[in-house]
């Protein structure tokens, strides 16, 4: 550890007077930003050296960067829905014979319950 301790160097030393004299800790890191310092150097250790912290934060970062980041969740496969067209025809056209002629008016279609794992199998792209 080589130079004087944080609160006897000399850029700093009225920074800590200040807090002898009994500044919030916010005032006087406001007052070293005013002047152009860095505030964080309040969150030192006033026994060491600025460069000797400065030193072991640089190598403890080092060592963070060597860490292998968690490995990310596998995205989800995009689910598109098949294109489905069809013209309505005139209910005049329908014939007699036909489905929808047989269940016209029969038929409850706001109780349908759909399977929804059938209507997905039917009716999305996977690929």
């Amino acid at each position: 550890d080589n130079g004087p301790p944080l609160k006897e160097d000399s850029t700093y030393v009225k920074y800590f007077k200040m807090l002898k004299m009994g500044l919030p800790m916010g005032a006087v890191k406001n007052a070293l930003g005013r002047d152009g310092l860095d505030p964080s150097i309040m969150d030192l250790d006033p026994e060491k050296s600025v460069e000797y912290q400065k030193a072991m934060a640089s190598q403890k970062s080092k060592k963070k960067k060597k860490k292998k980041a968690p490995a990310k969740d596998p995205k989800k496969p995009k689910v598109r829905r098949k294109k489905i067209y069809w013209s309505p025809i005139e209910e005049s056209k329908i014939d007699d014979n036909s489905l929808w002629s047989m269940i016209k008016g029969s038929f409850d279609f706001d109780s349908l319950k759909v399977d929804q794992d059938e209507f997905q199998s039917l009716f999305t792209d996977t690929s």
